[in-house]
């Protein structure tokens, strides 16, 4: 009976001992591909260190982290969630708020993200990267001034990177630039040239100063060189397509769109401006395809449902471009274009008072070129 007793305590232990290396083993091997940017591999081992340890949030934390860098954003805040809810030290508690800020910064959702990195910063102040991505997701807000105080806070840390702090100075000139401050802007982007790691950001401000400034031609030169310079630094090609865009040279605007979208296939935005430059150079039919991409890779943009709408009134499907135009206001409410389109699209399918109704919200909006004014309309039709 004492031999068997042994036994039991030598197995029991043993078994606890080979259970805890097994752990630490799996920990080990799950952070070097976590490092190694094998996430889904690593998913799959702290997957097996929750099942072990379902009560230690750092594998919440670690999973989370995976998720993120692989852009299961949801999952990734369902494990934020998960691991908050077991009662977490503080610095886990700050490391996951800031998590999940990036989560909602990542899907877009910058009011959410503001929150939660608001969250992470009460519980370390000093975390001068999370005021930068906070300043961002204002600045994204339209809320400047806000931003501008994140980024210059950030700034003041002893700590700061000279990338970083270079990031940090072109956001302020963003922000001076947004809100009209155009000589404000120009001192940054000036400012910028002179310091290490800037001088490509302060040019890339210069060309936005210059598109602001309508010297298209200029910014054109700018986000060239800036190409010629970085070919990986892609965005260059939308922004000559943006300046070609507003110097009415539709098709040199589709060539660069199409450019940029062969590095960025998934862009709802890119889709949607090659179609409203085939719509404005009246190439309807060849419009509408790239249309129907943008709604499919972002139901939620009131720009596409727009452009679509514009597109099928035009091949007088009026029908489609009510529902159209009627998806592009539940989503962007500030659409006017949508009202004016619609408006049409109710006056020819004989709805004269919705039509008018459309009209009389719009009166001040300035519709494309040769499309007649709002006030015409009213007059012409509203006031019999």
């Amino acid at each position: 009976m004492k031999i068997k007793l042994l036994i039991f305590i030598f197995t029991f232990f043993s078994f606890g001992f080979l259970s805890s290396q097994t752990t630490e083993s799996l920990k080990k091997e799950a952070d070097s591909l976590f490092y190694g940017q094998n996430y889904k591999k690593a998913i799959e081992l702290y997957t097996q260190l929750i099942l072990k340890q379902p009560k230690n949030y750092e594998n919440y934390y670690d999973r989370a982290n995976c998720y993120l860098y692989s852009k299961h954003y949801n999952k990734a805040i369902d494990d934020i969630n998960k691991g908050l809810g077991l009662n977490p030290s503080l610095y886990y508690k700050s490391s996951f708020y800031n998590l999940k800020g990036y989560c909602f910064y990542y899907k877009d959702e910058f009011l959410r993200a503001t929150e939660f990195l608001t969250k992470h910063i009460e519980l370390n102040y000093d975390s001068y990267d999370s005021y930068l991505m906070r300043g961002d997701c204002l600045y994204r807000q339209k809320k400047h001034l806000e931003a501008i105080s994140d980024f210059r806070y950030a700034l003041k840390n002893p700590e700061i990177k000279n990338e970083d702090a270079s990031v940090a100075i072109a956001s302020i000139g963003f922000c001076f630039l947004d809100e009209g401050k155009v000589v404000s802007a120009r001192k940054i982007s000036d400012s910028l040239k002179t310091i290490n790691g800037g001088y490509y950001r302060g040019k890339f401000l210069e060309g936005q100063i210059s598109i602001a400034e309508k010297k298209y031609t200029d910014a054109i030169s700018i986000f060239k060189f800036l190409y010629i310079k970085d070919s990986s630094y892609t965005e260059m090609i939308e922004k000559i397509g943006i300046c070609y865009y507003y110097m009415g040279k539709y098709d040199s605007a589709i060539v660069n769109y199409k450019k940029a979208l062969l590095f960025d296939s998934k862009s709802s935005y890119l889709n949607n401006q090659i179609s409203w430059n085939y719509f404005l150079n009246k190439e309807f039919k060849t419009a509408l395809p790239f249309a129907n991409k943008a709604i499919l890779l972002d139901s939620k943009s009131g720009a596409a449902y727009d452009t679509r709408g514009c597109v099928h009134y035009k091949l007088n499907n009026y029908i489609q471009a009510i529902s159209d135009f009627n998806q592009s206001i539940k989503n962007d409410s500030t659409t006017l274009n949508s009202y004016y389109y619609r408006g049409w699209c109710y006056y020819k399918t004989n709805q004269k008072q919705l039509a008018c109704k459309d009209w009389f919200k719009i009166k001040s909006f300035t519709p494309l070129e040769g499309e007649e004014p709002v006030s015409l309309l009213l007059s012409k039709y509203c006031n019999k």
